[in-house]
């Protein structure tokens, strides 16, 4: 008996069925993955802030901070095994480059450079990992939607420049060999800037004069007088509304990924109390210049992309604009409030 074979359309109509399926099913696991990356960002942030919470219970209450000290006139030497990171440092940037480093090079990499750059937003992370006994570079430190960070932890072809042109050069700037070892989720500063919670009802003085503040959304004016670490949940006032560690994107909400700084961003954040969510930028209070505590204008500053296709995107396409400083630089340091509430004001008019 002879086998007879589809005709042109039954074809067509299985065809159809199959094309009518996928348009059905495709658009579904790319929710899924999309729904599955986004718990899992919130996951990499709760577990900061689990982190974050033990390592006070076994610290007196420390938040986890780069710990190595620097000043000008000090005398102070680390315990380091490499002897061009055992000090004295000048300053507290330095101090805690040089700590960053040491981490670093724990992990394999003794070759690793020591150079000038500051550590704290983007790699606070390394003292807390190091406290959980979590293996450097490490996923937990990035969103499974950041599309380059995962990509440059294998930092054998990084240094290689293998993601080239979505990649910072090592070979241009030895300093740039660090990133592999970054975090997409930034800590706010007042974690990490003790004189951010200090004075907080003073116009002037020693605490003010030495406070750190963002210059750009990448570099950072940083005194003399800078003291960084030594920040404790006793300087939170407001644990459920002080943002601790947020994305530096949007990349969980329908539409172009955004740098996070953005009024019309949503990101991932946390908060003291350990709680986590996605929050919009723009319903934010208002931060503050640490070193003008009474002006009442507004802060903005720039974010530009030029020349450096991985950073995050600003909307629009442009490659700079400027942002209204909100939770990057939280008015009253770590006794103010960032969202659910008014800002206190500190006492100051």
């Amino acid at each position: 008996m002879r086998c007879r074979g589809l005709a042109l359309v039954e074809l067509v109509v299985v065809v159809g069925m199959l094309a009518l399926v996928v348009a059905l099913v495709v658009p579904q696991v790319g929710a899924a993955r999309s729904e599955n990356a986004y718990r899992l960002c919130l996951w990499n942030l709760r577990t900061y802030e689990l982190g974050s919470m033990s390592h006070a219970a076994d610290h007196k209450g420390l938040l986890p901070n780069f710990t190595w000290i620097g000043y000008t006139g000090s005398t102070w030497t680390s315990p380091s095994q490499y002897s061009d990171l055992v000090g004295p440092f000048p300053n507290a940037s330095s101090a805690h480059a040089a700590e960053a480093v040491d981490l670093i090079r724990r992990t394999g990499r003794d070759d690793f450079p020591l150079d000038s750059w500051i550590p704290n937003p983007l790699y606070s992370h390394l003292p807390l990992f190091e406290y959980l006994g979590e293996p450097q570079p490490s996923l937990l430190a990035v969103c499974p939607s950041n599309e380059f960070l995962p990509k440059w932890q294998y930092w054998e072809l990084f240094e290689k420049d293998a993601f080239a042109p979505y990649q910072p050069t090592p070979g241009a700037d030895p300093n740039n060999m660090r990133w592999p070892y970054s975090s997409n989720y930034e800590a706010n500063l007042a974690a990490w800037d003790y004189n951010a919670s200090q004075d907080v009802n003073a116009a002037t003085g020693p605490a003010v004069a030495g406070r750190a503040y963002p210059s750009t959304s990448s570099s950072w004016y940083i005194p003399g007088s800078a003291r960084f670490g030594g920040t404790t949940y006793a300087h939170v006032a407001f644990p459920s509304s002080k943002v601790h560690w947020n994305d530096n994107a949007q990349r969980h909400t329908p539409g172009q990924p955004m740098f996070y700084g953005y009024d019309e961003a949503r990101v991932t954040m946390s908060f003291f109390d350990g709680s986590v969510t996605r929050g919009p930028t723009g319903k934010a209070n208002l931060g503050w210049l640490p070193i003008q505590p009474t002006r009442s204008t507004p802060i903005e500053i720039m974010h530009h992309i030029n020349g450096k296709p991985w950073l995050e995107p600003i909307p629009g396409g442009d490659t700079q604009r400027r942002f209204t400083v909100r939770y990057l630089s939280t008015r009253c340091g770590l006794q103010g409030v960032d969202y659910y509430g008014d800002s206190p004001g500190c006492g100051l008019p």
